[in-house]
């Protein structure tokens, strides 16, 4: 009788969290049609944006937000960003448009854009430019250079049922990835590639940002310094079982692999403490 009662009142429970979980989120989602961010979790995405809650995915260019304001088919389009946090409460960024209807039982202030400071104003250039984004996909460029053979394709299913082994990348897949127009780091090796991040950087503006055209300069020194250790075949493989995929298979080993691990990290560390100075 005892489990009856116990097993009864946990269902009761769960259908009235879910209840109330169900009606929060569904609250919450009643204020956006459409939610539009960068590419990666929709997710994530959509917690960040209705919750203010997961990490944030990035930014995309404020161009895009003016463009959905002159929509007609668009009725509102209100832009936010998440940064730090402040005593351990979230910075969330928007306009006072979001709080419009709302009924607020807070104090707050709203900036204008010609109240922000100089560093703030440059702050907004630069986020608004999409540059960080693509800072971001330069390192996810170097570091497939820097440590290629941990890249790996899982195990999959075939169209009759049968579990493919996965594998951890040959010397010819990472030449594959990097060289071949369009596959998924080909983007880094195209001429120019660098540069043309660093010139859009001192496009912003020519000095302020000099730190992270120095950083850029960097990664792409490393960039050249690992693809040689690819090229020059700087590495060996042996023959063993991966247990991630149940079979053997010959694994790969850089010669200067950790090196060029710390290196990358490095440079990364230096970006996102770059970053951290701008952004609050």
């Amino acid at each position: 009788m005892l489990s009856i009662v116990i097993s009864a009142g946990i269902s009761v429970l769960a259908f009235n969290v879910a209840t109330q979980v169900d009606e929060g989120i569904t609250s919450n989602a009643g204020y956006y049609s459409v939610i539009v961010g960068p590419a990666g979790s929709q997710t994530q995405l959509a917690m960040n944006t209705m919750y203010f809650t997961d990490a944030p995915l990035g930014t995309i260019p404020y161009s895009v937000v003016t463009s959905l304001e002159q929509n007609s088919r668009v009725t509102a389009a209100v832009p936010f960003a998440m940064a730090d946090n402040y005593n351990g409460y979230g910075v969330v960024g928007t306009t006072s448009q979001f709080l419009s209807g709302k009924e607020v039982d807070a104090d707050y202030t709203i900036l204008q854009a010609e109240e922000l400071s100089e560093n703030m104003a440059l702050w907004q250039k630069i986020a608004e430019s999409g540059i960080i984004t693509d800072v971001y996909a330069m390192y996810d460029y170097v570091n497939f250079l820097c440590a290629w053979n941990t890249y790996y394709v899982d195990n999959s299913t075939d169209e009759n049922g049968n579990t493919v082994p996965g594998y951890y990348l040959y010397p010819s897949d990472a030449e594959h990835y990097i060289y071949t127009d369009g596959a998924q780091w080909n983007y880094g090796y195209q001429e120019g590639y660098f540069e043309d991040i660093i010139r859009r950087i001192q496009a912003v503006d020519a000095t302020a940002f000099q730190d992270l055209v120095d950083n850029v300069m960097q990664a792409q020194a490393l960039a050249e310094e690992a693809l040689a250790e690819l090229e020059n075949q700087n590495y060996t493989s042996e023959y063993q079982y991966v247990e991630a995929f149940g079979r053997e298979d010959y694994v790969y080993t850089l010669d200067r692999g950790d090196e060029l691990a710390e290196k990358m990290q490095a440079l990364y560390t230096d970006f996102s403490n770059w970053l951290g100075s701008w952004e609050m």
